[in-house]
């Protein structure tokens, strides 16, 4: 999943909250048989990438995001043109762009190399 923001301050803060949470223990439990089996959000790491960053700090997750399994990635802009991620199912862009052209290559992220967005 990718996350879009409009400002590095905002996906800065995301992360953390991100980060921050427990997904392994959650209050919406299912129920089998009379027992509580606690239900798991999300198995995976929290990114972030935007253009305040040191350029190894940008490359190294980066490439984390990029190999992992299950991930969120919490970004500006300097996401949507030119990076290459595979897998990506799911865009959320909590903060619209005001044009069109950048919408356009946010939502894009997911149909890349021959995959269906």
């Amino acid at each position: 999943m990718i996350v879009f923001c409009s400002n590095c301050e905002t996906v800065n803060l995301f992360q953390r909250i991100l980060k921050g949470l427990d997904f392994n223990n959650v209050n919406a439990n299912k129920h089998v048989k009379d027992e509580e089996v606690p239900q798991v959000l999300f198995e995976g790491n929290v990114y972030k990438l935007h253009g305040d960053m040191d350029h190894s700090d940008r490359k190294t997750n980066y490439k984390g995001f990029d190999k992992a399994e299950a991930a969120v990635l919490v970004c500006t802009d300097v996401a949507s043109r030119g990076l290459d991620f595979k897998g990506v199912e799911w865009i959320v862009q909590y903060d619209l762009s005001s044009e069109v052209k950048e919408y356009v290559n946010r939502v894009g992220r997911t149909a890349r190399i021959a995959s269906s967005g």
